[in-house]
């Protein structure tokens, strides 16, 4: 595993060296405790020892590493995950680059000088350029072959020895987010009171609950409702896949279901994508396209099957 991820592992471990180096050669220049937090105005006014600005280096630095997981495909790590990774190691080194800054020549933390436009154009352009080059380099170093609809059906779509693959189906409910934010604005409106937190909660539901995504890739199929994972089968515990029609009806309803033997995941009515495993339960989900992502979770299964 840590084979598959040494260039990840390497990407990460370059922001991180950069970050904490950053951090220890200004260290005698800053003042002990440093200011670390800035109000409003742009003058300090919170502050930490200094210790903590490598530390906050580091462990900002690896962060996108703990992340990258979530953007597998397959055992190996895909575009997305240098992206993430790039995206919080150009954080930390943005982070440390702007508190040295500040506080660097300063006799006490209250001393520090006030965060201005260029250390807001720090925080954020260097984060995207972190994002931008982990995408070259993951596209560089692990390309993925997407695989997309096709008006050919096929039970099974082949995939070759040491192929990375990705499918990606997606069912929307049109409307959702915008009623639910109707109805935080009317809350909030009616009830002055209303917490923000709550109102935050509200469109968050609708956001969640309004889009459905199932992703198959080698190690089997994800599946996400509004970007949040919710579920994940891998390809070992599949037995076969295939497109059915649907009906709410039949699962008790739309939404998340448990029927007999059978789990659903359904926001509309029609094509969805129907997975059979391998202790006989059946987990239903209802995307766009679910003829492909069936026949390419069929060819998996048989790739797997013939190397066992």
């Amino acid at each position: 595993m840590v084979a598959r991820n040494s260039r990840l592992l390497l990407w990460a471990a370059v922001w991180a060296l950069g970050a904490v180096a950053l951090a220890l050669v200004a260290l005698s220049s800053l003042p002990d405790p440093l200011a670390i937090h800035w109000g409003p105005d742009g003058s300090p006014d919170g502050s930490a020892p200094l210790w903590a600005l490598p530390a906050t280096g580091f462990l900002v630095a690896v962060l996108g590493l703990v992340l990258a997981p979530i953007f597998s495909v397959g055992s190996e790590p895909s575009m997305e995950a240098f992206a993430v990774t790039g995206m919080s190691g150009a954080l930390a080194v943005a982070l440390v680059g702007v508190a040295s800054y500040a506080n660097w020549g300063a006799d006490s933390w209250t001393e520090a000088r006030e965060i201005g436009v260029l250390a807001i154009v720090a925080l954020f352009g260097l984060p995207l350029l972190g994002i931008a080059s982990g995408i070259v380099l993951g596209k560089h170093w692990y390309p993925v072959k997407l695989v997309e609809r096709s008006h050919v059906s096929r039970d099974v779509i082949e995939v070759e020895s040491g192929e990375r693959v990705s499918w990606v189906g997606r069912a929307r409910v049109k409307g959702v987010p915008l009623g639910m934010f109707a109805v935080a604005i009317a809350l909030i409106f009616f009830l002055p009171e209303f917490p923000l937190w709550a109102f935050v909660l509200v469109v968050g539901v609708g956001m969640v609950f309004s889009q459905v995504e199932a992703q198959v890739t080698n190690d089997g199929l994800r599946v996400r409702l509004g970007g949040v994972p919710v579920r994940r089968i891998s390809l070992d515990s599949i037995s076969s896949a295939r497109m059915i029609d649907a009906e709410p009806v039949e699962f008790g309803g739309g939404g998340g279901r448990v029927v007999g033997g059978k789990t659903a995941i359904l926001l509309l009515a029609g094509e969805a994508l129907a997975v059979t495993l391998r202790n006989g339960r059946q987990f239903v989900i209802s995307v766009d396209d679910a003829a492909t992502g069936a026949g390419l979770i069929n060819g998996l299964v048989e790739l797997d099957e013939s190397r066992g």
